[in-house]
């Protein structure tokens, strides 16, 4: 039997409770066990959670019944799931989204492949946000879940070798998977770290878990000895110089810091008035630059790293205010591309530390000490005092080399945010279908 312990909520029923239950169940002879679990809206914890977040009800019920107890929720490694065990909190360890992503978890930790586990970072984007939208599940770092039996490596019938520009996680899948089938992969980066965009969401309160997706690509090019070049601009000369038979371009997007009409589009254009203080969100995230102690955020995207940069910016003790574009009215869902717990969490977050979050507006015009916001309905417009303004745009494509090598080089890819920015799995699903069809 799987049972709830507690449904985390003040109406649900509470864990004195489940426990009298559970002795009942035990009791009656009729169950082989007992898997232990929350239910509400923490049943699929997000990566602002802390890993096992449910062990310690799993404990309280092995307490009350002589059945074997399992536990689940949040539970990424072996070590985790063998301490579990050890300090008698459960009898069973189980794993869900952790064997989405690597299938292999069991095998290698048998093995003492620690380092090669390709750990859940609990993103939910490819799995529980997908299946909340009535899509097949996948896995952000795992593009081979849900598409078993359609996607896999097999041996290239010719060998030949791939030049992929750009270290971010695009760039990285591409390599790995390319120098699995038999080719001989090249990999070059511009600078001198690996991971691209996504180190700076790793950067971000609560996001430290992106990382784990850079360090299990980088481990994967050091174990199979890819050819990795580090402070390698890629020039056109530079590349034909190469002579290779393909060339992957992997080289990420640039950072908007002019939000004009022509560059963002007239819906998200904001005229800037020469001496205002502005900063990007990825200097926020990235800890450059000093905002003012008044700042708005003109949240024009919709994904995390708006929000993100408000949560930075209120941990400063800035006095933030962020304006959300999406107008949630006339949506039927969450306008973010953000799972619900993910989003919910992230809002909660602000309000709790002082955040003042503004619906139905945009920004539009910005001058020293003050921005102007306009409603997406009625167009009025009011005034703002602040010091700063932080942009928090898509990224726009980095795509010029691409462009130079059109019709120079027999096979070329675009991957990545240099193809469009998106999210984290598109990336990597992305190098990965590339690095098959070569």
């Amino acid at each position: 039997l799987r049972a709830s312990a507690g449904e985390v909520m003040p109406e649900g029923h509470s864990l004195d409770g489940v426990k009298e239950l559970s002795s009942a169940w035990a009791r009656c002879r009729k169950l082989d066990y007992l898997s232990v679990n929350a239910a509400g809206p923490f049943a699929v914890p997000p990566m602002t959670m802390p890993p096992a977040p449910m062990v310690n009800l799993a404990a309280e019920i092995k307490q009350v019944v002589d059945l074997p107890v399992f536990t689940a929720i949040r539970i990424n490694n072996p070590a985790t799931a063998e301490q579990i065990i050890r300090n008698n909190e459960a009898d069973m360890v189980g794993m869900g989204r952790a064997l989405i992503c690597d299938p292999d978890l069991p095998r290698k930790a048998r093995e003492g492949r620690v380092e090669d586990i390709r750990h859940c970072i609990a993103c939910n984007e490819g799995c529980w946000h997908r299946f909340c939208r009535g899509e097949p599940i996948t896995c952000v770092q795992n593009p081979e879940a849900g598409f078993e039996g359609r996607r896999m490596i097999k041996p290239a019938a010719e060998p030949k070798k791939v030049l992929i520009i750009g270290g971010g996680c695009a760039g990285m899948e591409a390599a790995v998977v390319a120098h699995q089938r038999g080719h001989h992969a090249m990999l070059c980066e511009k600078t001198g770290e690996l991971g691209g965009a996504i180190r700076m969401m790793a950067m971000a309160p609560n996001r430290q878990e992106f990382g784990q997706a850079v360090r299990f690509l980088k481990h994967e090019l050091e174990r199979l000895l890819v050819e990795v070049h580090m402070h390698t601009d890629m020039t056109l000369d530079a590349v034909l110089k190469e002579n290779p038979d393909a060339v992957v371009v992997a080289t990420g997007g640039l950072v908007i810091t002019n939000p004009s009409a022509t560059k963002v589009g007239p819906k998200f254009a904001i005229e800037i008035a020469a001496g205002t203080h502005v900063l990007a969100a990825e200097d926020v995230l990235r800890r450059n630059g000093e905002a003012g102690q008044c700042v708005v955020v003109a949240d024009c995207q919709d994904h995390l790293k708006g929000l993100l940069a408000a949560e930075i910016l209120a941990d400063q003790g800035k006095q933030v205010t962020v304006i959300l574009s999406a107008p949630r009215k006339v949506f039927t869902s969450n306008p973010y591309r953000v799972e619900l717990i993910t989003h919910d969490l992230q809002l909660q977050r602000l309000k709790t530390k002082g955040v003042n979050l503004v619906r139905d507006q945009q920004v539009k015009k910005a001058r020293p000490g003050w921005i102007t916001i306009r409603d997406v309905f009625t167009n009025a417009e009011q005034d703002l005092a602040a010091d700063s303004l932080v942009l928090s745009y898509s990224r726009e494509s980095n795509d010029a080399l691409y462009f130079r090598l059109k019709g120079k080089v027999s096979q070329l890819y675009r991957i990545g945010d240099a193809l469009a920015p998106r999210l984290l799995m598109d990336a990597i699903h992305e190098g990965y279908r590339v690095a098959t069809q070569i």
